[in-house]
């Protein structure tokens, strides 16, 4: 094994905006499947975007839990508005 970082081939990838955050849902061809929330800033914030927190979800109960995870962000942000 090499000390090289191996090439990675994205099949698809969603981007999910709210407000200066960003959710990203990404599926290699190996069939592997990456989150990742980012601190997305506007361009007049004089900011740089920053990965907050991402991680994996390949079994069908990592991906249940993140999906409990995002509704549960969106009941709280409709009982906030």
């Amino acid at each position: 094994m090499s000390g090289k970082a191996q090439a990675l081939t994205i099949v698809s990838s969603v981007r999910l905006p709210l407000a200066h955050l960003s959710f990203d849902l990404t599926v290699s061809v190996c069939g592997n499947r990456m989150w990742a929330l980012r601190f997305d800033p506007d361009a007049d914030m004089n900011a740089r975007p920053v990965a907050l927190a991402n991680g994996f979800c390949d079994t069908a109960e990592q991906r249940s839990a993140l999906a409990a995870d995002l509704r549960e962000i969106a009941d709280y942000l409709e009982l906030q508005v």
